[in-house]
């Protein structure tokens, strides 16, 4: 079982709602397993440590849980807000999973970092991206579901054997059918990946809109591509060059590709926690601050809790 200090629980099976007055009371939560879709209704808009702490270890203990708040004129409503502060919630069982073929579960309030640097210190965002490595990027990302519906080991690629660092990544997303290789049988991991073939891959992962229209001049209707490409900017998560152009088969950068996937996740970086938590946040030598690149990387990179305000925009809560 789980307890809470300060909250009420609903019991899914017999409808009792069991309530705590104080920080000194608790509710004992039976493990029985019903217990994975809940949602955390704060009914007051004051910070408290004690429940970003229950969340953490009902998280860290499998649930997916849903923390929002119920009081008018509260500083932020979402999917895993925990900031400002509050005695006292409410815990639910939704029992809503994840539509069937979800790739992500957005309803978690934490962004896992995904990208990582080369080398000691750099990140090298001017950079090519392999095709192994736009795999694992995507790999770590994808929701527990789906790497339970998905997940393998094996492939039919000729070049990707077992035991690679990217087996289990190129596997899982090729059995989910969002990744493909050449005629030849291969899959060429270490090929650079087109700025095309990532954004077919990502697209694929959300559903391909065939009634989208490209704005690329070089992205002609003929290309397999075309259709990616269009949904990807009628979208919003892709821009060109100018000249109104896409260079669909030109080699993307790193920074380019946290930046396409980024929009797609709609994860974005708070400047505001960037500058007052300066210091602890991953540092590249090749990424400075007055670089256009340099919020994407940091979203990319590390790992934090969330909310999202009322405005909209991202406000990172802490370290993940």
């Amino acid at each position: 079982g789980q307890y809470f200090c300060g909250a009420s629980y609903t019991d899914p099976k017999t409808g009792y709602n069991y309530e705590t007055e104080t920080m000194s009371e608790h509710v004992w939560v039976p493990a029985s397993g019903k217990l994975q879709n809940l949602t955390m209704t704060r009914v007051d808009a004051l910070s408290n440590s004690y429940l970003d702490q229950i969340k953490r270890e009902l998280i860290s203990g499998g649930y997916d849980v849903n923390d929002k708040y119920s009081a008018a004129g509260s500083s932020a409503s979402s999917a895993g807000k925990t900031g400002s502060s509050g005695a006292s919630a409410v815990i639910s069982d939704e029992n809503t999973p994840l539509a069937s073929g979800s790739f992500f579960d957005f309803s978690r309030p934490v962004h896992p970092a995904y990208a990582t640097g080369r080398g000691a210190s750099s990140f090298e965002p001017r950079g090519t991206l392999t095709r192994a490595e736009a795999a694992q990027m995507l790999y770590v990302l994808i929701s527990d579901e789906a790497k339970s519906t998905y997940g393998t080991t094996s492939n039919s690629f000729s070049d990707v054997p077992a035991g690679k660092w990217y087996t289990a990544a190129v596997s899982t997303l090729s059995n989910a059918g969002v990744i493909t290789g050449y005629p030849d049988g291969t899959f060429r991991p270490d090929k650079q990946i087109t700025r095309a073939e990532l954004t077919a891959i990502v697209v694929s992962m959300f559903g391909k809109d065939d009634s989208a229209v490209s704005p690329f001049s070089d992205v002609s209707r003929s290309q397999w591509y075309y259709g990616y490409v269009a949904t990807a900017a009628k979208n919003g998560w892709v821009k060109g060059y100018s000249g109104n152009t896409f260079h669909p088969v030109s080699n993307i950068t790193r920074a380019e590709a946290v930046t396409f996937i980024n929009g797609a996740l709609n994860r974005s970086f708070d400047a505001d926690y960037g500058a007052s938590h300066y210091m602890y946040l991953k540092h590249f030598s090749d990424v400075k601050i007055t670089d256009w690149f340099y919020g994407q990387v940091m979203e990319a990179s590390y790992g934090h809790e969330y909310a999202v305000s009322d405005s909209g925009s991202e406000v990172w809560i802490g370290p993940y």
